[in-house]
């Protein structure tokens, strides 16, 4: 499951990110007029290995993005279309609300809250087919790290079906392989 793995290590990589490089500017208050940015996205990825399927990925979406002092918020959708040199697709979405918070416990350790408010994820065959898989309402990881020895212990709080958490996320490849077909 490289793709699951990429994603999970993906999302603490931005966190890291976050942390090092934006968060001190926040924290310093360079950044006290709420920036406010508007992105939109269409972009195609060629030769991506997703669950051992190698294809082109066509990415779309918007999002209206705000940062905060110690959080950010992400509000819009994005479709990824997956497709496969004979022809075959998949496709996962989501849409809603992303926020992001950091915080410095004052005992060496950080503290990652990342919520998802909406669809954060659906995935379904193009044409004939249907959902394969389909998370909504709320979830949030929180990601403790500890600074000094490394540790990293993450909790995940949900409300709604979400069945891929509920299956440590070895559900996707499941889900995705379904939807090609």
């Amino acid at each position: 499951m490289p793709f699951v793995r990429s994603r999970l290590r993906s999302r603490s990589i931005a966190a890291i990110l976050l942390a090092l490089l934006v968060l001190p500017a926040l924290a310093t208050g360079a950044l006290a007029a709420r920036p406010t940015f508007h992105d939109k996205i269409d972009v195609t990825l060629e030769e991506v290995d997703i669950c051992g399927v190698v294809g082109t990925l066509h990415v779309t979406g918007s999002q209206i993005i705000t940062v905060d002092d110690d959080s950010f918020t992400a509000t819009g959708q994005v479709t990824n279309v997956f497709t496969t040199a004979d022809g075959r697709t998949a496709v996962f979405a989501g849409a809603g609300k992303f926020t992001g918070t950091f915080t410095d416990n004052g005992d060496g350790t950080i503290t990652f809250v990342d919520s998802y408010l909406g669809l954060p994820e659906r995935i379904s065959s193009r044409g004939p087919g249907g959902t394969e898989l389909r998370d909504a309402g709320i979830i949030s990881f929180i990601t403790t790290t500890d600074l000094t020895t490394g540790e990293v212990t993450t909790q995940v709080v949900q409300r709604g079906p979400h069945p891929e958490a509920d299956s440590d996320f070895s559900l996707f490849c499941t889900a995705f392989l379904a939807a090609l077909g």
